[in-house]
């Protein structure tokens, strides 16, 4: 054999590689193609690679292949040559050559194989590498799902061949997830894999879906599969319990019809909007609507304004009477806030969702806050007898280690006594972190300051909540109330079964959104005294309010 590792030959074997390689499968065809310069000298009758590759989460079927890159027309023989190697994921690579059948290797032959062996598995273990590399590029390390960057790839490769109008995006994240994970006996990462696994087994070969982080992801579906695939994801099948039951999980949704002027870009831009209103709104399913830009503009102005209105004292509370219906006689009231601008009101659902969304509530919260404080100092300073008055704090701010201390700081401020202050959190709170919120209410009951769970009977683990807090006060929400004048029998039965366990926990019930003298008669009955409603008032200004302090003052409503 007069083949070297230095030969003209080789020289051009070796010229296929200089261009980068693409892929394992360009890899073996180079090789397939370079063997031809080498086969004559090197008395070639076969040259086969098998390429085993175990599954990981980049390639979750892993890679068998058995290539044959060389059979000489005139045979081979059977003096076969076998190289085994080992890659570092624990994969094989068995290059397997065999001579022509009038030759027969020598020792010195066989080693210039070997060598030629090794540069074989050194090129295809490298090509290999390139295939992960790739797919690491556009693979989510938590799920082995698809990332953003190969949801891009995959939504700008339909749109070169004109087909990303077949589609509609869509982009999702699982309702209360918060609270699912807090109730599983299983990693929070492996329900997100399986979740996500379970949406791509009902997708098609040519649908796709991405996991942006989190519990969000984003997809396409064909178009004439949207309502089953809609339907197919209000409720998810999934193993999340202790012993292994599947559980059905919802999701919120925007999608949207894609146009065939829409870029990737474009598209992408438009689900931000729709989920975001979905959030914003509470909506399981939103549709985007080409309006929802504005609204997007309006809500990034309302961002941009309110650092302003906070320093300009543009927002104002507002006191809504809570009310005795047996005396009708105020016995506190709920503090609202209001944003006065230029003269008018701005609606709090136009503002509050997206100070939610961001994190400002916060900052409005305590505005509040103060300011009920410095009234109250007000009312004893001018002396009128203050009421109990009730401050909204969002769940956010049990991301702050700080907060009862810095509600203390500011009732100490205006020197006010403690029974007059309320702190109302919504049900939702709960979820976000426990242990927090249980601890935060534990320290205002330590210093005499009440708190509500406000919105009862919303959302999930309602009894829960009762069983391990020590809150003072119940809000029923106020959908018990919309059903109380109809002919809902089972609502006025579990009404009246609610309000009477949440007495027997020792808790204060106090219903909310009462507009008619016939479900204030109805809560009256079942032992509900406090209530907050239409009926009675609309949230007010401070003046206003303060007149219903006077001495005597009582609703002349009849229950």
């Amino acid at each position: 054999m007069e083949c070297t590792l230095y030969s003209d030959s080789m020289k051009r074997f070796y010229g296929l590689f200089q261009e980068n390689i693409q892929s394992t499968a360009d890899c073996l065809n180079r090789i397939k193609r370079g063997i031809s310069f080498l086969a004559d000298e090197l008395h070639l009758g076969k040259l086969d690679i098998r390429i085993e590759a175990p599954a990981n989460i980049y390639d979750a079927s892993g890679l068998s292949i058995e290539y044959p890159a060389y059979v000489y027309e005139g045979g081979f023989g059977s003096d076969t040559l076998q190289f085994p190697f080992e890659t570092t994921e624990h994969g094989h690579i068995m290059i397997t050559l065999a001579p022509r059948p009038d030759y027969q290797w020598t020792e010195r032959d066989k080693e210039t194989l070997r060598v030629f062996a090794m540069n074989v598995f050194f090129l295809s273990g490298r090509a290999r590498l390139i295939d992960l590399t790739k797919k690491a590029a556009i693979t989510d390390n938590m799920t082995g799902m698809m990332n953003l960057a190969g949801f891009m790839q995959f939504a700008n490769a339909a749109m070169a061949g004109g087909n990303l109008r077949r589609y509609h995006g869509f982009r999702l994240n699982i309702k209360n997830f918060k609270y699912i994970s807090q109730q599983i006996s299983r990693r929070t990462d492996d329900v997100l894999r399986d979740y996500g696994h379970a949406i791509e087994h009902f997708l098609d070969v040519d649908e796709t879906i991405a996991h942006l982080g989190g519990d969000n992801f984003v997809g396409l579906v064909k178009d004439e599969r949207l309502d089953d695939f809609l339907t197919f994801i209000s409720e998810v099948p999934v193993q999340i319990g202790r012993d292994n039951k599947t559980t059905g999980i919802g999701a919120r949704i925007g999608y949207y019809d894609i146009q065939y002027s829409d870029t990737s870009a474009d598209v992408m831009g438009y689900l931000d909007a729709a989920t975001s209103i979905a959030k914003m709104e509470g909506r399981d399913v939103v549709r985007f609507e080409y309006a929802m830009l504005e609204r997007m503009l309006r809500n990034k102005a309302i961002s941009a304004m309110f650092p302003v209105a906070v320093a300009s004292e543009e927002f104002q509370v507002y006191y809504q009477p809570k009310v005795n219906i047996c005396s009708n006689m105020i016995c506190g009231c709920e503090a609202l806030v209001r944003w006065v601008q230029k003269g008018k009101i701005v609606p709090p659902m136009e503002f509050i969702p997206v100070l939610e969304e961001e994190g400002t509530i916060c900052t409005l919260d305590f505005y509040v806050f103060e300011r009920v404080c410095r009234t109250i100092r007000s009312w004893i300073d001018r002396g009128i007898q203050p009421v109990t008055v009730s401050v909204n704090f969002s769940k956010l701010h049990l991301r702050n280690p700080k907060l009862a201390e810095e509600i203390l700081a500011i009732i100490e401020k205006y020197k006010v006594d403690a029974k007059y202050l309320e702190i109302e959190l919504t049900e939702m709170s709960g979820y976000d972190n426990f242990e927090s919120l249980s601890q935060f209410i534990a320290d205002m009951h330590e210093k005499g300051v009440r708190t509500s769970i406000d919105d009862f009977g919303t959302g999930y683990s309602s009894l829960n909540l009762l069983t391990n807090l020590e809150a003072d006060v119940v809000k029923l929400d106020k959908s018990f109330c919309v059903k109380i004048g109809s002919d809902d029998a089972k609502t006025k039965i579990l009404l009246q079964n609610v309000v009477n366990m949440v007495h027997e926990l020792d808790y204060h019930v106090l219903a909310e959104g009462v507009e008619t003298e016939e479900q204030a008669e109805f809560l009256r009955s079942i032992g509900c005294t406090t209530v907050q409603g239409y009926l009675y008032d609309k949230p007010m200004p401070l003046d206003a309010f303060e007149l219903r302090l006077a001495p005597g003052f009582s609703y002349t409503i009849l229950v």
